[in-house]
């Protein structure tokens, strides 16, 4: 992956990531072939911040995950990279207002 355009190369970067481990900058950047220092330095110049990056990639994923009904809660909590359901539900209230078990009962 070729960090030419920091923002959708650093976002398929943490959802590759995501799927096998938590991804922290170090790790992203690894996947990047550059530093955690420089990967902090282009997402700065874009005005963003790597925290803020993983937690909107994790959003964005466990929305479509939820919404497609295909996974149990847990499984999708672990996907995104929660440990446990609680902290998942956290969340995902935070994220969209209301719990996964809610968002789901909703027609698309």
């Amino acid at each position: 992956i070729v960090l030419s355009t920091p923002i959708p190369t650093a976002m398929a970067a943490i959802v590759t990531v995501m799927a096998e481990t938590a991804p922290t900058i170090r790790r992203i950047a690894c996947a990047l072939a550059t530093s955690p220092r420089t990967l902090q330095r282009r997402l700065a110049a874009a005005s963003l911040q790597f925290n803020t990056l993983a937690d909107d990639v994790r959003r964005v994923t466990a929305v479509r995950l939820v919404s497609a009904r295909d996974a149990d809660l847990v499984t999708i909590a672990r996907r995104v990279g929660y440990r446990d359901l609680d902290a998942f539900r956290s969340a995902f209230q935070r994220w969209t207002g209301k719990t996964p078990r809610d968002y789901r009962r909703e027609p698309n």
